[in-house]
Formats: structure tokens, C-alpha cells, sequence
């Protein structure tokens, strides 16, 4: 039998802590992680909050085996990261054959895994949402109407549990005595981990099933929950846009925002996202009504309280011509290489972000492991 079929998870063995790893390396925070793990049966409430990587996958490990879904986790793992260099070893398991490995070599071969597999994903954390993270920056700055609320759009294909790694991680305040920004990348993409502040990460219910104003006191008590932390906190509320009704949308996340102004939040304490997002593959059919619900203001006429309103999309392949530069040197490549490799990497013209993120992943790890 295969460990992906054992129940409880089989953590003794080589290769289940070796699937630990590659998920922890791929799926680092919460929100990511729930992202996948949710709709295979696993109650993103039941989750411990604030865990570190591993101690998260361990966790979520144990979960999916009670409820029969590690193998499925594992086969979306596959469909959302097929560039992964892990992707043979995952396969093996789907496939149900014995992983052999050698005792002497596997501590040393699973540290250097995982380093390459961690800086790899905080390099794709960083791909070309510069503008959308400083529409968030900016309104978060503003002196006569700071915005906690904010509205996201997106597809599953446009990965936006990266965006919100990104802002948690480096939109932080600086309290680490890391507080330049190149001094900050350094850390983010550097071969050694560095501890830099980040904000606790939360989940808000949003339910549309009932009436506004009840739906509301209960978003409202889940907030007023967190008023007390000594760390910033950023709260997500995520919702499937089928079956979402723009009108009560829009009145919904002003009141959010209007109660958060009621409450003088700093905006350096908390920060919301509400994000509405489409998980179906094939046609994007809800892109339409994703622009409309992105837009519940505009910029000029934000309500109090609210914050950025964004639509992520596409990713265009000269976008990448500053993140290429900043990993160059980030990890002393030659100059040039890097961007000349994703130019030819990058398939076309224009693609969803994971699309962008699988092209370039196998040149990212030749990066790091010097064989550029």
C-alpha cells in the first residue's frame, strides 16, 4: 500500500517525512495551504493558526489521511506545480512504488531540498505584483482615510495566495532591524533563512447564505476578535464567485470597511482582503463579473476604512525584467543570465500567473544550484 492510502498518516517512514517537506516547501503559509487542502475535506477552522511550515504540513498531513484525501492532494499538487522538481518523486507515490533512499545521504539531500525548493517559492512570491502591492501600500499611507478593507479579484490561475505571502512578509512594519528594502530581499531570497516579521495570518467566515445584516455582525464579531493582538494581523475572507451577487457584495464590504473606520483601526495593526475567486479550470467564465466585484469603488471616492480594489491578471513577459535583475543579484548570478533565461523560458507574450510560475521554475532551481 502505498503512504498515501495509510491511515493515520505514516509519519515514521522516510518518505511520508520526505512529502512533508516538498508540501512545506510549496504551500508555505496558511492561506496557501488551505487553498489546496480545503475542498478535500479538511476544516480550515480546525487548523492550529501560526504554525511554522512543517508543523503545518504534519498537521494537515494527518488531517487528509483521516479524511481519504492525502493522494488527491497530492495529484493537485502535481496539477497546480508540474514543473516541480519533486514532480518524479511525487509520481512514484502515486504510482504506489517503494521510494529508496540511501540512510547516509538523506538528511544531508532532504536540507539541501528544501532549501533550494524554499527559495525557489519566496523568488515566485516576488513575480511582477509590484503594482497591485503598492495600490495596497498607498491607500494603507493615507493620512486622512488609512485603508484596512481591500477587494481582490482573481482566478485560481492567478495564484493569488502568493500576493498575499508577499504582503504579509514584506509589507510588514520593520521590527526585525531589517528595515531597508534591498536588506529585506537579501533575507527573503538569501541561501541562509533569516527570522523577518511578518503579520499573524487569519480567516474570516463569509456567509452567503444568510441575511446581510446577520452575515455582517458576524463578520464583525470575527474582527473585533483580533483588535487585541500585540502583532499585525491580516484577515482573508475568501469567496467562490459563482452564485455571487455584485449588489450585495458591494454593500457588504463598505459596511466592512465603515465598521473598521467606526473602530479607529491603525492600519498598521490589521489589514482585510476579501477575495473573490474563481477555483473552476477550463474557460475563465467569471471574469466579467470578477472586474464588477473588484470594483465596489473607485479610488477617488473610497468609503472609510476602504483600501485597494484589485483585479489580478495576466502576467506579461517583460514585467519580469526587474524581479530577473533583483534575483541576479540576490543570488549573484551573472548579470544578464537570468533575464535572458526567462525571456526564452516565458512561452508567450502573456499568461496566468501558476503558467508563468511553471515556465521559469525549472530555471530558477539551475539558478540556485549554480548551473546557470
Amino acid at each position: 500500500m502505498s503512504i498515501l492510502d495509510e491511515f493515520p498518516f505514516p509519519i515514521d517512514k522516510e518518505p511520508a517525512q520526505k512529502l512533508v517537506r516538498v508540501m512545506a516547501a510549496l504551500y508555505r503559509s496558511e492561506s496557501a495551504a488551505v487553498f489546496l487542502v480545503a475542498p478535500l475535506g479538511v476544516d480550515r477552522f480546525s487548523i492550529t493558526p501560526n504554525a511554522n511550515p512543517l508543523g503545518l504540513w504534519y498537521e494537515l498531513m494527518d488531517k487528509l489521511a483521516a479524511a481519504g484525501s492525502v493522494r488527491r492532494a497530492v495529484e493537485e499538487c502535481i496539477r497546480q506545480h508540474s514543473n516541480n522538481p519533486e514532480r518524479p518523486f511525487l509520481e512514484e507515490l502515486l504510482a504506489g512504488q517503494q521510494v529508496v533512499s540511501n540512510p547516509g545521504q538523506k538528511v544531508r539531500d532532504g536540507q539541501i531540498e528544501d532549501a533550494i525548493a524554499r527559495r525557489v517559492q519566496n523568488a515566485k512570491i516576488l513575480m511582477d505584483r509590484d503594482v497591485p502591492e503598492l495600490k495596497v501600500h498607498l491607500v494603507r499611507h493615507d493620512a486622512t482615510n488609512p485603508g484596512i478593507v481591500h477587494v481582490l479579484a482573481a482566478h485560481h490561475r492567478d495564484n493569488h495566495p502568493n500576493f498575499l505571502e508577499r504582503i504579509a512578509v514584506l509589507s510588514v512594519p520593520r521590527r526585525s532591524g531589517v528595515a531597508r528594502e534591498d536588506e529585506l530581499l537579501a533575507a527573503f531570497l538569501g541561501e541562509v533563512p533569516r527570522d523577518i516579521d511578518s503579520w499573524k495570518r487569519g480567516s474570516l467566515t463569509w456567509d452567503l447564505g444568510s441575511p446581510e445584516r446577520e452575515a455582517l455582525w458576524l463578520i464583525s464579531k470575527q474582527v473585533e476578535e483580533y483588535l487585541d493582538e500585540k502583532s499585525p494581523v491580516l484577515l482573508e475572507a475568501t469567496i467562490d464567485v459563482p452564485g455571487v451577487s455584485e449588489i450585495r457584495e458591494r454593500r457588504m464590504v463598505t459596511a466592512l470597511a465603515q465598521f473598521c473606520a467606526t473602530k479607529a483601526i491603525a492600519p498598521d495593526r490589521l489589514q482585510i482582503f476579501v477575495i473573490y475567486h474563481d477555483s473552476r479550470d477550463g474557460a475563465d467564465r467569471s471574469k466579467p463579473l470578477r472586474k464588477k466585484l473588484s470594483g465596489p469603488w473607485s479610488s477617488e471616492k473610497r468609503p472609510p476604512g476602504g483600501g485597494a480594489c484589485l483585479n489580478l491578471d495576466d502576467l506579461r513577459r517583460g514585467e519580469l525584467n526587474d524581479w530577473s535583475v533583483a534575483l541576479e543579484k540576490a543570488w549573484q548570478v551573472g548579470a544578464g543570465k537570468l533575464t535572458r533565461g526567462v525571456a526564452v523560458a516565458f512561452k508567450k507574450n502573456q499568461m496566468p500567473m501558476r503558467s508563468a510560475e511553471d515556465c521559469v521554475e525549472p530555471l530558477l532551481n539551475r539558478a540556485i544550484s549554480g548551473q546557470l
